[in-house]
């Protein structure tokens, strides 16, 4: 049974206590996440180990599922990491680079999609960066940036500063001809906008959960396309990533290197018991609400604000194409009047977004309403 969009804001406290735009930074918490959290807590404070042993397999093995339901894989395709950052680590360090391979990049970005590949120069490996055009990356400037020593494109799937998203199935098909891997981080719209990572033919994926999947800080996902696997190195490696890391036993023999063959070899140990309770029950609420009518909620809901901004004057800043528009929102306001004034203006009556190039800067989701847009508009009448 699915929850109608209408009423997913009663299940938001911070939707009612704050106009609350800043999903793009840190999203408010859902009261099932935190019902959740607290009983996994009184679990830990009543019971101690006994509640992680008992039920911590179960949370990582039900999350796991979840995770490739959303994503559109299969289970032993995803692995839990720390952070975003942690799973763009993890593949510029496992890819068995070779002396003149080239990574794509483009200016703009944020830099975690940039520098773990910069730091593979003492590998031989040549991070190229390319400007974008007009906030975009395009399948087409892709075609024309790749050459025939791209090993990898890194991508956001949204941009992190105006919202613009990425055709990533186009961009893929351009990478396949070409023989290029493609990365993509996914945070800042994985969970509010439709992504397949077979459909869209992507080759690893990194993502926090602490945005637009409504978990905690301190937990991310990783999707590695199976075929992928046997090809990459080891190299984050402990005994969470053998075959035997849950045998208590094993102390007590030979050292063996017997390192699993699916995605959970990146976990080289504990889990993030809290995070994974979190992020269980922030996947029920995303797929029982379900993916496409968040969408379109954001959809209509930041349409309807820039509408708003350049009715009044106001100028938009992201691109809004088809297929490009996202929950990130990047507006300047109207007369030139300073965003850095506005937005604290702003913040003194529980608004809460942020600035950024003197633009207004939205992160806009579905427990947002036509309410809340107009609290902003009306700053600017």
């Amino acid at each position: 049974m699915s929850i109608p969009i209408e009423q997913v804001r009663d299940l938001f406290p911070a939707a009612k206590n704050t106009t609350y735009f800043a999903n793009n930074g840190l999203a408010p918490m859902p009261t099932p996440v935190t019902q959740a959290i607290r009983d996994a807590l009184e679990g830990l404070q009543g019971a101690g180990v006994a509640a992680t042993l008992l039920a911590g397999p179960q949370v990582a093995k039900d999350a796991r599922a979840k995770t490739a339901q959303l994503l559109g894989c299969d289970v032993d395709e995803v692995a839990f990491s720390r952070n975003t950052s942690e799973g763009i680590v993890w593949t510029a360090d496992s890819i068995r680079w070779q002396p003149g391979d080239e990574v794509l990049l483009y200016q703009g970005e944020y830099p975690t999609v940039v520098y773990p590949f910069m730091m593979k120069e003492s590998e031989g490996v040549k991070a190229v960066i390319k400007p974008m055009e007009e906030r975009r990356v395009t399948p087409e400037m892709v075609e024309r940036d790749l050459s025939r020593r791209t090993r990898l494109l890194a991508i956001s799937f949204v941009q992190f500063d105006s919202g613009f998203r990425a055709d990533l199935k186009r961009i893929s098909a351009v990478c396949r001809a070409n023989g290029t891997l493609l990365l993509v981080d996914a945070i800042q719209g994985l969970g509010a906008l439709p992504l397949n990572v077979r459909d869209c033919g992507i080759d690893f994926l990194a993502a926090g959960t602490h945005k637009w999947l409504w978990g905690l800080q301190g937990l991310g996902i990783y999707y590695v396309r199976r075929e992928l696997l046997p090809e990459l190195r080891p190299l984050h490696i402990a005994l969470g990533s053998m075959v035997h890391g849950d045998d208590p036993e094993y102390p007590n023999q030979e050292y063996v290197l017997d390192v699993k063959k699916d995605a959970s070899r990146f976990e080289e140990g504990s889990h993030n018991y809290i995070g994974l309770v979190a992020l269980n029950a922030a996947l029920d609420l995303i797929l029982e609400i379900g993916v496409e009518a968040i969408a379109a909620r954001i959809k209509g809901l930041t349409d309807f604000m820039l509408a708003g901004a350049v009715e009044r004057g106001g100028e938009v800043v992201s691109p809004r194409g088809p297929g490009e528009w996202s929950g990130i929102v990047l507006w300047r306001p109207p007369d030139r009047r300073p965003a850095k004034e506005i937005v604290p203006a702003m913040h003194s009556e529980l608004i809460v977004l942020g600035e950024r190039e003197d633009c207004v800067w939205a992160g806009i989701n579905a427990y947002n309403n036509e309410e809340d847009v107009t609290r902003v508009l009306r700053f600017l009448d």
